[in-house]
């Protein structure tokens, strides 16, 4: 008769893998344990309880920003049609005249930063018409509801932690009396971890009289 060791063994190690805690979900299931997995995330990070409990603390889903993720009809287009919808002789007027009102500003970016002029404009421009079209979305609450929603998450979760630790250097920046530099959109409207480079960063430091040294990635 074969040796019952082998199946208690079995059973033992059944028993002993369900008594671990279940992983965090990576995306969808219940919101509010998907917000709980993000602060547990957090803290793996390094990202002080304080910093990522003051980020989360109120966060919803914005069934708005699911509508409007699935509707881009950009996505649509090639290259020439959808630069020919968005390139308008105004457009390049306004970026002529904003181009001589910010030298002083587009200089230090290619001094500190080495990014030019035209790709600044053409960010300002397309994204937010030099600043007039800023939106109304809650940026906490869109990063969140596309990292809880299963299409992406790869993209946008990481986006919640890169805004986790652009609030922590605003509180610490705050603390020593400089320029801060919080977890926002912009006017070149990019993503959390754009902030911690070179792009938005850029224009935004400069913009404020700050000159951070700049990090690569």
């Amino acid at each position: 008769m074969p040796s019952a060791a082998p199946r208690f063994r079995f059973a033992f190690l059944a028993l002993s893998l369900a008594a671990l805690p279940a992983p965090a979900r990576a995306c969808g299931g219940d919101f509010g344990a998907f917000v709980a997995g993000l602060r547990e995330e957090a803290r793996a990070r390094g990202i002080a309880d304080a910093v990522a409990q003051g980020f989360l603390a109120g966060a919803r889903q914005d069934g708005r920003v699911l509508k409007a993720d699935r509707a881009q009809g950009v996505f649509r287009k090639d290259f020439v049609e959808f630069s020919r919808s968005l390139i308008s002789a105004g457009r390049l007027g306004t970026g002529q005249a904003m181009a001589k009102k910010h030298a002083g500003v587009f200089q230090r970016i290619g001094r500190d930063y080495g990014i030019s002029p035209g790709v600044l404009l053409a960010f300002w421009a397309f994204e937010t018409d030099f600043g007039a079209v800023q939106g109304d979305f809650n940026t906490r609450d869109a990063l969140v509801t596309l990292a809880h929603d299963c299409r992406r998450p790869e993209l946008f979760r990481p986006q919640v932690f890169a805004a986790m630790e652009s609030l922590r250097a605003a509180i610490s920046t705050r603390r020593g009396r400089a320029a801060p530099g919080p977890a926002k959109s912009g006017r070149c409207r990019c993503c959390p971890r754009t902030f911690s480079g070179t792009g938005s960063m850029a224009m935004a430091t400069a913009m404020s009289g700050s000159r951070p040294r700049p990090r690569m990635r």
